[in-house]
């Protein structure tokens, strides 16, 4: 239920903190105490995921690493490799907005690895972004619009009108800075 609550508000990382992102981090906290309080390994690692995300969609990106970082070793020792690889992409976000490029695109390599090995275009096409992102900050435009084009064509595929919109205005703005 407190999931629910939090995926409701339909945050993401980047935007601008709002009194949404504030209740989804309060909420985010009362998970964790909870599950802290009965030290059950799975209620731990889900409350770590919704701390990550909350206070990365709440401008706290520095905050959010640590419980990123728990999330995925907690998935990871029950064997969720699938959502430790879309864990995964908020922790690119967070890292790279952090100016920790180099474990950003490492931990997107680890995601990439997963997802290509599940057919999972659109955790591919999420990456894809998020690496376009990553080297944007990095001023490798080249880079960025490698990886931009390459999520345009995957949310094409799977027929994801709101990521490709998305991949198309960071298309624009990476050809504008290759002028």
């Amino acid at each position: 239920q407190l999931w629910t609550r939090v995926r409701q508000a339909n945050l993401y990382g980047g935007q601008p903190q709002t009194a949404l992102s504030r209740e989804s981090l309060a909420v985010a906290r009362l998970a964790l105490d909870l599950a802290s309080k009965v030290q059950h390994q799975r209620l731990l690692a889900e409350a770590w995921c919704m701390m990550a995300y909350a206070l990365n969609a709440n401008e706290n990106y520095s905050e959010s690493l640590p419980y990123y970082r728990q999330a995925i070793r907690a998935l990871e020792c029950v064997g969720d490799e699938d959502r430790a690889a879309r864990v995964r992409l908020g922790f690119v976000s967070a890292l790279s907005t952090t100016g920790q490029s180099t474990e950003a695109v490492a931990a997107a390599h680890e995601a990439g690895r997963v997802f290509r090995a599940r057919g999972d275009s659109p955790g591919l096409a999420k990456l894809a972004t998020n690496l376009g992102a990553v080297y944007q900050r990095l001023d490798d435009n080249e880079r960025a619009l490698f990886y931009h084009t390459e999520a345009a064509g995957l949310f094409m595929e799977t027929r994801d009108e709101r990521g490709l919109a998305q991949a198309y205005m960071n298309l624009g703005n990476t050809l504008c800075f290759l002028d």
